[in-house]
Order: C-alpha cells, then sequence, then structure tokens
C-alpha cells in the first residue's frame, strides 16, 4: 500500500510539472502572437527599400520607383525608409515604364543567385522587349523564353561590364551548363554572341540552328 502511494505521488508530480511547464510555454508563445506550445518561428521577410530619387547601385543608374530587395532580415522594418549596404542586396526591381538595359535589352530585374556558392545573378528581360530582335544575342534569349543566368568575378558590379563576367551559367532550365553537349555548345555561341552584341566590326554569328518565331 505505501508503495502504490509512493507511484501514486510522483506521478501526480510529474503530470503538475508537465501543466506548468505546458502553461509556461503557451504564456511566452501569447506573448509573441504565436499559439503553438512547441514552438514558433517568426515571419520571414526580405525587406525593401523604393528609391525617390535616381541613384547608383551595384554598377547599376537607378530610376525612381526601383525597388531594393535586401537578403532575409529580422530586426529590420519591411519596408526601409533609407537603403541599406550594397552587400545585403538580393535584388533590383525595376519600374514598369523604366528604360533599364543590359547588353541592350530591356530588363525588369536582377536578382542575385540564392545558392551563394555560385557568385552571380539572373536577368530577366521585360515582356515583349524581345518582340523584335535585333542581333544575335536577342535571338537566343528569345529562343530561351526566360532569365539569364550571369556568373561574375565581382559581385559588386551586376552592369553589364564585359571584364566582369565570367560566363552564362543558363539560359532559363533549357540550357545549363554542365548538363549536356547541347547546353554547353548553345550557351558557348551565345556568351560570344552577348559579348559582341554591339560590335560593327565582328563577323556574323552563325544560329541557323534556331527557327526564326
Amino acid at each position: 500500500m505505501v508503495n502504490l502511494l509512493k507511484q501514486w505521488r510522483k506521478a501526480m508530480i510529474a503530470i503538475l510539472a508537465f501543466i506548468t511547464i505546458t502553461y509556461s510555454a503557451v504564456l511566452y508563445a501569447l506573448s509573441f502572437g504565436c499559439y503553438n506550445p512547441t514552438g514558433c518561428q517568426r515571419d520571414i521577410f526580405y525587406p525593401s527599400y523604393t528609391t525617390i530619387q535616381p541613384m547608383k547601385v551595384k554598377g547599376i543608374d537607378l530610376p525612381v520607383g526601383t525597388i531594393i530587395q535586401y537578403d532575409e532580415e529580422r530586426d529590420t522594418p519591411k519596408e526601409l525608409a533609407k537603403p541599406m549596404k550594397e552587400k545585403y542586396i538580393q535584388s533590383l526591381i525595376f519600374p514598369e515604364n523604366s528604360d533599364v538595359r543590359w547588353a541592350g535589352v530591356k530588363i525588369a530585374s536582377i536578382e542575385r543567385f540564392f545558392n551563394r556558392d555560385m557568385r552571380g545573378f539572373s536577368v530577366n528581360y521585360k515582356a515583349n522587349s524581345l518582340d523584335k530582335t535585333k542581333n544575335a544575342f536577342e535571338k537566343l534569349w528569345k529562343h530561351c523564353r526566360d532569365n539569364l543566368g550571369i556568373l561574375v568575378y565581382d559581385l559588386k558590379d551586376w552592369s553589364f561590364n564585359r571584364s566582369n563576367i565570367q560566363d552564362i551559367s543558363s539560359c532559363s532550365v533549357i540550357y545549363q551548363r554542365g548538363v549536356d553537349a547541347r547546353s554547353e555548345d548553345f550557351l558557348d555561341i551565345m556568351k560570344k554572341a552577348m559579348l559582341e552584341y554591339d560590335c560593327k566590326d565582328c563577323k556574323p554569328i552563325n544560329i541557323k540552328f534556331i527557327k526564326e518565331e
């Protein structure tokens, strides 16, 4: 009988301890607006700054209304009153009526690769900007129908700086480095066409394998 009372007492102590811990966890969670007693995560967001005057960032002249998005931050407002350091920039989103160009093509945005092991960014052309192509590079980019992956030597410069461009890593998901010989050949030709897009004395690049659209 004595042993049963001891076991019952230990069980009651364990139950009361569990209730106390759970209650404390709930109160702590409620103080942050969270109702999960097993723990909660705060919302993750990318703070942004919208330019109110022309400025130069990452080597690119930004028009008024450009949205600069930064890396994930937890201790800043979602919309910033002033820009952060350039090293935290994740993407640049240009206004619809802007005329920002990269290798001669109107672009909608530039976004740093999420894979930080890759030193580069994606360039997204503006809708309808490749409806009428003027050179081999534009024809090749139109053929991909998606963003262009660019590898650079220095991430401080996102402009079309030939001396800083290391390679084209991809053109949409169709052509990617290290996948197959077809992709390698396509991206090699595209890189050459990109670097010579405004060259008047260069020999024309043969892209007969692409059907005219």
